[in-house]
């Protein structure tokens, strides 16, 4: 069951990224749930975090990482980001 979180007037899906072709590089994807016409969004986080399914990281965390992400900007490209 994915986990959900209330932001931004909307609620949420929130799933792990774990990118295999480039590791280090992961992420939290945030999948609007109550409105499918808002992008995606997505934020970079440690590969400690990624370890962890998102309702162990907690609400507050989620919600800054929500906050601090972009709105469907991700490069899973190591060589990209240089």
């Amino acid at each position: 069951m994915p986990h959900r979180l209330k932001a931004a007037g909307d609620t949420w899906n929130v799933r792990l990224d774990r990118a295999e072709e480039a590791p280090g590089v992961n992420a939290v994807v945030f999948m609007c749930e109550s409105n499918p016409q808002r992008p995606y969004r997505v934020a970079r986080i440690g590969e400690a975090e990624a370890m962890r399914e998102p309702r162990e990281l907690g609400d507050d965390r989620l919600r800054e990482l929500f906050e601090s992400s972009q709105v469907m900007d991700y490069v899973q490209n190591r060589d990209a980001l240089e």
